[in-house]
């Protein structure tokens, strides 16, 4: 299974370990957005800013489950971006399977009817395979 793990950029080595585990699991990254530089201010580097959003959104695209890292903060606004990506992708395909994993107190969207919730990622894999 093809999957893109969306979470706040301040936590790209959490996303790397779930990286890993997928891997080990036998699954494909959708996108390594991990090895992206920050490139804030945005303004400043539009281009490359438009580069790496472009690329996220065909990773969002491609996959067969998108996996949103919850941490209870109010960072990673470009995860929520992928998110709400990957709901109207669902609602219209029927693809990519949504999982929401960890704090569900960031977003009501975390409920939206196409959305799945797990504490961990052991769950997640456990419904994946």
């Amino acid at each position: 299974m093809k999957i893109y793990v969306a979470a706040a950029f301040s936590r790209k080595d959490d996303v790397r370990r779930v990286y890993q585990e997928l891997q080990v699991a036998g699954h494909e990254i959708a996108l390594d957005w991990t090895m992206y530089e920050d490139v804030r201010p945005y303004a400043e580097h539009a281009a490359e800013a438009s580069r790496q959003t472009e690329k996220a959104m065909a990773g969002v695209k491609d996959a067969d489950a998108l996996l949103f890292l919850a941490d209870g903060s109010a960072g990673g606004r470009g995860s929520f971006s992928e998110l709400g990506g990957a709901i109207i992708l669902k609602i219209m395909t029927g693809k990519p399977d949504i999982y929401v994993i960890g704090d569900l107190h960031e977003s009501a969207f975390f409920f939206h009817p196409a959305v799945e919730r797990r504490s961990t990622l052991e769950e997640v894999l456990r419904d994946i395979g």
